[in-house]
């Protein structure tokens, strides 16, 4: 089961209420930045039950989520929204694609965990 992407972490909250607007790019970054590292650690626990046509699988699928994550979000950075899409939205929209895709990692995880009981 995938849990629903939050909209927002406690510390990013936190830095935004004690932020002014021109500050809010460095908190949304931060935000991002600590989803990429539960992502990452979500990674190094599921690899290493893998191998073989598995892990490839599963390998090539991260670098395909990898290419469509540092393109994700860009129109929200476009001069369309200006500086509340550069500084509030494209963070926003960034940590929740790596929050989805961190769930879905711990899923698959999850599953052959429930296998191997």
């Amino acid at each position: 089961v995938l849990a629903a992407p939050a909209r927002a972490d406690t510390e990013y909250d936190e830095c935004i209420a004690e932020s002014r607007e021109a500050e809010f790019g460095a908190c949304g970054a931060a935000w991002e930045e600590r989803e990429d590292q539960r992502l990452n650690a979500a990674w190094r626990a599921l690899l290493p039950l893998l191998d073989g046509r598995e892990r490839e699988a599963l390998v090539a699928e991260q670098r395909r989520w990898i290419a469509f994550n540092e393109n994700s979000c860009d129109y929200f950075y476009s001069e369309i929204w200006g500086t509340i899409g550069r500084n509030n939205w494209y963070p926003q929209c960034r940590a929740e694609i790596i929050i989805a895709r961190t769930a879905q990692l711990r899923d698959i995880k999850a599953r052959i965990d429930s296998q191997n009981e």
